[in-house]
């Protein structure tokens, strides 16, 4: 764990900010009360004095943040003078995670950016990757790898499906991460910052009305080029019960696959997206 600290010198009508690394601490887990201890062990051996704290800050993750349990809590049941500002600039990562963990669990945890890189290189060169493929398919004498690119390309990665979820996914990380790195300028005002999230915000929800339709224009587009069905794989139409507030009978309402994929996947992500924006840049 890094420790840094800052603090003002005063010297006749001039104050200066000076913020210094102290230094590297061992860490047996990331619990909030571990890291409030080793903190708050370091700072009294250096010194200095709780009561003197003034602000504290952090990345935003659970641990640090947590109503009760988080170390921001601990310090502040100590000096309730220890003003918490979360480091929102980790926020759009801490999004991207609580997207995550739902939908794409085995991806990292920290380097989300890789994400975007990922979806990226596959996005733009989905017609390259196929045909990549197709050749290791038919020149490669190797029973095994033609067995495994055989599944990708005829049952388990290429069909429409994973053309509309590229297509979704690249706009929604692509978003995220050009927002991402402009908040991190080291001339990014807290107004303009402020006015970049709301804006973001505004985009998704846009997005959430507009976005499913244009996504499966764009992936048509693809699976054109790439010889691929223009429909999603064929299964039995999807039923629900209706809500009791939506007919008094139990009328079966049935979804097309078009109409499933836009209620459980797109809007899942969309709608999780916004919340979590929502909620962290509160």
């Amino acid at each position: 764990m890094t420790i840094i600290v800052r603090y003002l010198t005063l010297s006749y009508n001039f104050v200066t900010v000076e913020e210094f690394f102290l230094g590297f601490l061992n860490v047996d887990d990331t619990f909030g009360k571990s890291l409030f201890d080793i903190t708050l062990e370091e700072l009294k051996s250096l010194g200095l004095e709780i009561d003197d704290m003034r602000g504290q800050g952090y990345n935003n993750g659970a641990n640090m943040n947590v109503k009760h349990q988080g170390v921001k809590k601990k310090f502040l049941d100590i000096n309730p003078r220890a003003f918490y500002t979360p480091y929102c600039f980790h926020s759009p990562n801490l999004t991207l995670c609580d997207m995550d963990n739902k939908s794409l669990k085995s991806l990292c945890q920290t380097r989300w950016e890789s994400r975007i890189e990922s979806v990226k290189a596959i996005k733009l060169q989905l017609v390259d990757v196929w045909e990549a493929l197709l050749q290791v398919r038919e020149k490669q004498n190797d029973v095994a790898i033609v067995s495994e690119t055989t599944l990708l390309t005829e049952k388990e990665l290429f069909d429409f499906k994973f053309l509309v979820s590229t297509v979704i996914w690249y706009e929604v990380l692509n978003h995220m991460n050009i927002v991402s790195k402009n908040l991190q300028s080291k001339d990014r005002s807290l107004d303009n910052a402020i006015t970049e999230i709301n804006t973001l915000i505004r985009y998704f929800k846009d997005y959430r009305e507009t976005g499913f339709s244009k996504a499966i224009v764009e992936a048509k587009e693809i699976a054109i080029e790439m010889g691929i069905d223009q429909i999603f794989p064929q299964k039995p139409l999807i039923e629900r019960q209706k809500r009791f507030d939506e007919s008094l009978t139990n009328e079966i309402v049935s979804f097309t696959l078009d109409e499933n994929f836009r209620a459980n996947y797109f809007l899942f992500i969309v709608d999780q997206t916004i919340s979590s924006l929502g909620t962290r840049f509160d």
